[in-house]
């Protein structure tokens, strides 16, 4: 076989397999006043984590806000962290959503971290670093 032919297979074998899932993607954060809306912290759609390729137990979900300046500086840089698992996918809250919500954590801790009602943000899977 010759080295051409070799290396059509190779870019047809490559370009064959499955593409690599994104680890972040941009989505819109909602705030609510719990047990207003959902007495939960954090209320996520159930397929958001499957977006990102899944969560494992080894991975927490960063929110990370887009907006080229923040009105509260002090919180510029901070990073809310959470377990995937903890977070709640309560139908009820979803259907009073209209179907429109990814992702709403509880107005106190959007304020600790400088985000507000439908502000830009970036959702990313982060890996538990390992004990040594």
């Amino acid at each position: 076989m010759s080295s051409a032919s070799t290396g059509s297979l190779h870019r047809r074998s490559s370009s064959q397999q499955a593409r690599p899932r994104p680890t972040a993607c941009p989505i819109v954060l909602w705030t609510h006043e719990p047990p207003n809306f959902s007495p939960a912290d954090v209320v996520i759609h159930p397929e958001l984590p499957a977006v990102l390729g899944g969560v494992g137990d080894a991975e927490l979900l960063e929110i990370r806000s887009l907006a080229a300046g923040s009105a509260d500086t002090s919180a510029k840089g901070r990073r809310f962290l959470f377990r995937a698992a903890t977070a709640v996918a309560e139908g009820e809250a979803l259907g009073r959503a209209a179907g429109n919500l990814q992702l709403s954590i509880s107005r106190s801790i959007a304020g600790l971290y400088g985000l507000h009602n439908r502000c830009d943000v970036l959702l990313s899977k982060v890996r538990l670093a390992q004990p040594s």
